[in-house]
């Protein structure tokens, strides 16, 4: 009877195994139909940032939607693949896909946590992460499991465990933007991975569950708890020492990030290059695909830039870029000192928290010459005023002999009357630009640049105001149209606008140059004669007469040289010369010198009166500079793809 029991007992546990095995085997089939392919895992390759050089190797920019850095997985040292093993998945290299044992454990936890009002927690392992982020969605659904768990273990069968590792940690997002270990590395602790100390590599490793829960900074206690946690987990498993793990413990998460996110890779003095360079690829991609006869060439061109992982040479120079752009902003200011003071950019309490008002100000990242302060004290007795700077521990101290340029705008733009005294100019609370100089002279100060600045024993600090006018700066190189240094404007932040490309003006008195070569070209030489006098041009087809004039109205040099008509830019011989070469003639050698593609024959041109962009003057000028060869601007030295093939 005993017997007979017994096996009827295990007669029904069978069955019910066998019912079991065969609900699991259909439950598989039903949720395993229609599989994603998961062969495309073998040939992994994720977009990766490009990287923009300046001449000398620098990184300026980096092209990316995703801030990415490949690293194979035997580059990838073995305390960060650890330190991730022990966060997520201790049985990684021992199970098939799916953890059973973790699994359990799970279940269990998650048993606690509900009786405790808890939440539930899951057991994927890293193949089934995998095959979440790439394969599948983040669909929380009993098929989605099903399924996930499916395409785990077969994905387990095609492709080996560093393989599967190595997509891994080159595919999860840790937060700040960054994509796999290798920019997280590089963007959390500015360090490549062989560098990161054990407590940076479990930090690394507490990210996957919530990146933006465990920010160093918003979420400093969550994100140390964590990251002391993974260390334990590396402790239980072998991979740090309990006393090694105890220790590193004890110290504090120190990164690299700030409240607002730390930039990418991008030198803002060299934005307007940049801002080009990107343009110059994207269309370059976008044709090269057109030819190909791709439906939607500006995808493939994105998807080139942004993630091809790119390596961009430029031609950039970087000393010669920051002179540019400082000769570009003193230029621009000492103009704008002409006219009038404008005031302050606002207004603070001196008394208050005046930092954080100078931090709320929009300061452009390019002026690395000029810094941002708050008016503490003015003193008219000894015509000084204290100014706290955004960027210094200490308040500098301003003389009335560096800024008493500014008289006060009145009534429009009118400037009003010179300033007697310190609080003519500004007054406490005043929110304004300063810059460093050498020595006052003339009521400002005399700009240094950073090298000659550090030599000065006492610096002196000058008003400086943003100017109305704006303009542009290209460097070039003429014998092979090497582009050393561009810069479309004051400040890229204020305007995107390339101002070296994209403006068309007038070039005025520089366009004379072309019509002299058309008159040496047709039997002028420098000492032909040429009579400075006023002229009257009929304009024809009822436009009247046209009288034009030297800058200097009223003086005439009578018959002059060729040669000092150029070297005076006068208006009336360039007009008399133009005249008997021919307009014609001066407007083919305008195409053939690039500055217009189709110049109309008209005298007023002769003057400059048409409009083209710098970027063609400066080529056009080129050819005087290399003997007439007609070159093509360049931007970039060299692409190369991420195999190192150009």
């Amino acid at each position: 009877m005993i017997v007979r029991f017994f096996g009827h007992i295990f007669s029904a546990l069978a069955l019910l195994l066998l019912a079991g095995s065969l609900a699991v085997a259909g439950a598989v089939w039903y949720y395993g139909r229609d599989l994603p392919e998961y062969e495309q895992l073998a040939d992994y390759k994720p977009p990766q940032s490009s990287l923009v050089y300046d001449e000398d190797g620098a990184v300026i920019a980096r092209f990316a939607r995703q801030r990415r850095a490949f690293k194979p997985i035997d580059e990838i040292p073995d305390l960060v693949q650890n330190a991730f093993i022990s966060a997520e998945d201790k049985n990684f290299h021992d199970h098939a896909g799916i953890d059973p044992v973790g699994i359990a454990k799970a279940m269990v936890r998650n048993v606690n946590s509900l009786r405790n009002g808890g939440r539930m927690s899951g057991a994927s392992t890293i193949t089934q992460q995998v095959v979440k982020n790439m394969l599948l969605t983040n669909e929380r659904s009993i098929s989605r499991k099903v399924r996930e768990a499916v395409l785990a273990v077969q994905i387990e069968r095609e492709l080996s465990k560093d393989r599967i590792l190595e997509i891994y940690l080159n595919q999860i997002y840790l937060g700040a933007r960054s994509y796999g270990v290798g920019a997280a590395s590089k963007t959390y602790f500015g360090k490549d991975l062989e560098y990161l100390a054990p407590e940076e590599a479990a930090y690394l490793a507490a990210l996957p569950k919530a990146p933006s829960a465990l920010h160093p900074e918003r979420n400093a206690a969550t994100a140390l708890a964590r990251r002391n946690y993974v260390l334990t987990e590396m402790a239980e498993n072998g991979h740090l020492s309990a006393g090694d793990a105890a220790a590193v413990k004890e110290k504090p998460l120190l990164t690299r990030l700030n409240d607002n996110e730390r930039e990418e890779s991008y030198d803002f003095s060299s934005a307007y290059m940049i801002e080009e360079v990107r343009s110059l690829l994207l269309e370059h991609y976008a044709a090269e695909a057109l030819e190909q006869g791709v439906d939607e060439p500006g995808g493939v061109a994105d998807a080139a830039l942004y993630g091809g992982g790119l390596s961009i040479r430029t031609t950039l120079d970087r000393e010669m870029q920051e002179y540019a752009s400082r000769a570009l902003r003193e230029g621009l200011y000492a103009y704008t000192k002409r006219g009038s003071y404008k005031g302050p950019l606002g207004t603070t309490d001196p008394d208050g928290d005046w930092r954080e008002a100078l931090e709320k100000n929009d300061f452009p990242k390019d002026f690395d010459d000029w810094e941002l302060g708050a008016v503490l004290t003015v003193d008219d007795g000894d015509g000084t005023a204290l100014v706290g700077l955004r960027n210094h521990e200490k308040a500098v101290t301003v003389t009335f002999d560096a800024v008493k340029w500014a008289r006060r705008r009145i009534e429009g733009d009118a400037r009003g009357p010179e300033p007697k005294v310190m609080s003519d100019i500004m007054e406490r609370g005043d929110i304004i630009y300063l810059t460093p100089g050498g020595e006052a002279k003339d009521g400002d100060v005399v700009t240094l640049s950073p090298a000659a600045l550090a030599d000065v024993d006492e610096v002196v600090w000058g008003l400086r105001q943003l100017p109305d006018a704006n303009g542009a700066v290209i460097a070039m190189e003429p014998e092979t149209g090497r582009v050393l240094a561009m810069q479309g404007g004051l400040s890229v932040q204020q305007s995107k606008f390339n101002r070296a490309t994209q403006a068309k003006r007038q070039p005025g008195s520089s366009f004379k140059p072309f019509v002299y070569a058309a008159a040496l070209d047709h039997g002028y030489t420098p000492a032909s004669i040429v009579l400075d006098a006023p002229v009257t041009v009929d304009q024809g087809n009822g436009e009247g007469l046209w009288k034009p004039k030297n800058y200097n109205a009223g003086e005439f040099y009578g018959p002059i040289p060729l040669r000092v008509g150029l070297e005076k830019s006068k208006n009336l011989i360039t007009v008399r010369v133009a005249q008997d070469v021919g307009m014609d003639v001066i407007s083919d050698y305008a195409r053939r010198f690039g500055v217009y593609d189709n110049m109309p024959p008209l005298i007023s041109y002769s003057l400059g009166a048409g409009e083209t962009t710098l970027m063609r003057m400066v080529t056009a000028y080129a050819m005087f500079a290399n003997g007439g060869k007609h070159i093509s601007p360049r931007l970039v030295a060299s692409v190369k793809d991420d195999a190192g093939e150009a």
